[in-house]
């Protein structure tokens, strides 16, 4: 029985129904970068076209990580923050960093990048609900 619950829990993100995420979880960074000036619009239309949210969802994969890996918002691993002038606001905390992936995870892979280097995953971390990230 116990099993049984378990086994319901740590593999719901296979049984996840696929819907669209809010367009702002699937797009690039608005704030700053890590120079503290504003992100260059070239480069988040460079990600915004990796991204490809035109064709969300491109897969349904059942996976299981193999390794521990960091998630993330958009398909970059460059930091970006949202607000550097109020105090308290996010500089010091890279806000495109989500959560560590561990070892052995099981995932939903729903979009894959253009460049094929990223893929939007959902899976369910230390009991908080399910959440989108890219994972690359």
């Amino acid at each position: 029985m116990l099993d049984q619950k378990f086994n319901e829990v740590f593999f719901s993100p296979w049984t996840y129904k696929i819907v669209l995420p809010e367009a702002k979880r699937l797009f690039v960074p608005d704030g700053h970068r890590e120079s503290l000036h504003k992100w260059p619009p070239q480069e988040r239309k460079k990600i915004i076209d990796n991204v490809r949210v035109y064709a969300y969802p491109s897969v349904k994969i059942k996976a299981i990580a193999i390794r521990n890996t960091m998630s993330y918002i958009s398909p970059t691993e460059k930091p970006f923050f949202e607000n550097i002038k109020l105090p308290g606001g996010s500089y010091q905390f890279n806000e495109n960093i989500q959560n560590m992936i561990h070892l052995g995870t099981p995932l939903l892979i729903s979009h894959i990048s253009a460049d094929k280097a990223w893929f939007y995953v959902s899976c369910y971390v230390s009991g908080d609900s399910p959440y989108y990230v890219f994972s690359g």
